[in-house]
């Protein structure tokens, strides 16, 4: 009897658990890095704004984190997706939530690139033990 499910070349191409995880890794060192260059100049900002806009970048983080950690993902991903869409849309997104405090203009496309990147890999073929059910990535 035939067995059902990816020819063999298709199974040498999932990921390991290993491999997974470096690809986590490194995208999450990689974008908190570029974070901390897109929100360069908001030290300027007054005490309130400054620290909404840290709460906002803080929550929006916490939430990627979330897509290779929560049993939830799918979620996760859909959401913040959403969310960070509608933010680019509105093109005054800060005005909408908080008032007025002005967005850095390279840090939502920073955080909508990190977080396609994660569900890429989180959504990428791996081998069957490689999905952790709360890994640190």
């Amino acid at each position: 009897m035939r067995r059902l499910g990816l020819p063999r070349a298709g199974r040498a191409l999932r990921m390991k658990t290993q491999e997974y995880q470096a690809s986590l890794n490194g995208l999450n060192i990689f974008f908190g890095a570029i974070l901390g260059v897109s929100v360069g100049g908001i030290e300027t900002l007054a005490p309130v704004p400054f620290m909404m806009l840290l709460f906002m970048v803080a929550a929006v983080v916490i939430a990627i984190l979330y897509i290779s950690a929560s049993p939830h993902r799918i979620a996760y991903a859909v959401i913040l997706m959403t969310a960070l869409g509608l933010v680019l849309l509105l093109r005054a997104p800060t005005d909408l939530l908080f008032g007025s405090i002005p967005l850095p203009d390279k840090l939502l496309p920073t955080l909508i690139v990190w977080t396609a990147a994660v569900i890429v890999v989180e959504f990428s073929p791996r081998e069957s033990t490689s999905r952790p059910v709360g890994g640190d990535g």
